[in-house]
């Protein structure tokens, strides 16, 4: 049997009525609302009532990053800005990169300065300092009798020692 129409209406019982039936309805508004021009006055063009009383906003200013931080790359981790290297650094480079949770225990993940990434748990050695404990925003480091808390994704800076800065705030 050929069908009546050049389409076929959903089968009874489908969610697919009420488009269909609301499609007549649609158009039957866009054609009325064709019809019908002018039916709507739209307030004139300007700028919106109590809103800057009609004053141009002006251009935000342009703000020119300084050449360093546009030289380096946005993925390599800076501490302090100084530009000494691993001299400086206790760690000999390497970086801290955050705590992973294998079963019960948290490991840190480490960055060699080789670009090679290690698992150290709490205990281990990371540049000849033993790891003491992880933190929510950083590791804690201990040799010998300095400690060093360093923040993940930062490089470690060389540990104050107690005594000078005592003798220095007396004075």
């Amino acid at each position: 049997m050929k069908p009546r129409f050049r389409f076929a209406f959903p089968p009874r019982g489908s969610s697919a009525w009420l488009p269909a039936l609301l499609v007549p309805v649609l158009a039957g508004i866009a054609v009325l609302q064709l019809a019908l021009p002018n039916a709507v006055a739209l307030p004139p063009g300007g700028s919106v009532a109590g809103v800057g009383g009609g004053r141009a906003i002006p251009d935000p200013a342009r703000v020119l990053p300084p050449v360093s931080l546009i030289a380096r790359s946005p993925f390599t981790p800076v501490a302090g800005g100084n530009s000494n290297g691993a001299a400086s650094d206790p760690l000999g480079g390497a970086v801290i990169a955050g705590t992973v949770q294998v079963g019960r225990a948290r490991v840190a993940m480490v960055m060699e300065p080789s670009g090679h990434i290690r698992q150290v748990p709490p205990g281990g050695s990371i540049g000849g300092w033993r790891l003491v404990g992880l933190t929510a925003s950083g590791a804690r480091l201990s040799r010998g009798g300095n400690q060093l808390e360093v923040a993940f994704g930062a490089r470690a800076t060389p540990p104050q020692n107690h005594d000078n800065s005592n003798q220095e705030e007396e004075q």
